[in-house]
């Protein structure tokens, strides 16, 4: 299925583009925006956690907020030397949390 919808943007974006200037475009590359979208976001590559500012290596490092209405997770990386990984969500409900906890493992194994 991905294979599939990855080989129809480019017809589907040039047919977007072509359409009428006047009219509200509405992108059909915009996720959309409600509980059931989860946006993730890798940081351990980033660098972040090798940066010290003169008291050693952070604990760790994600934003102070995420989204209050979207579901946001940020997978980051643990300080030098420890291995695994940090994840911070928001917006995931109590009912939910484990299940999500489950297929994140399943991604992301020890």
């Amino acid at each position: 299925m991905i294979q599939e919808a990855k080989a129809r943007l480019p017809e589907k974006f040039s047919d977007w583009v072509k359409e009428d200037g006047g009219r509200k475009k509405e992108d059909p590359f915009a996720p959309p925006l409600g509980y059931d979208t989860l946006f993730l976001s890798e940081w351990g590559r980033l660098g972040f956690n090798q940066v010290d500012y003169g008291n050693g290596p952070p604990l760790h490092v994600v934003p102070l907020q995420g989204s209050p209405v979207i579901p946001v997770a940020i997978v980051g990386s643990l300080p030098l030397p420890k291995k695994g990984i940090r994840l911070m969500t928001w917006c995931v409900q109590d009912h939910h949390l484990q299940p999500f906890l489950n297929s994140i493992t399943s991604i992301f194994p020890h």
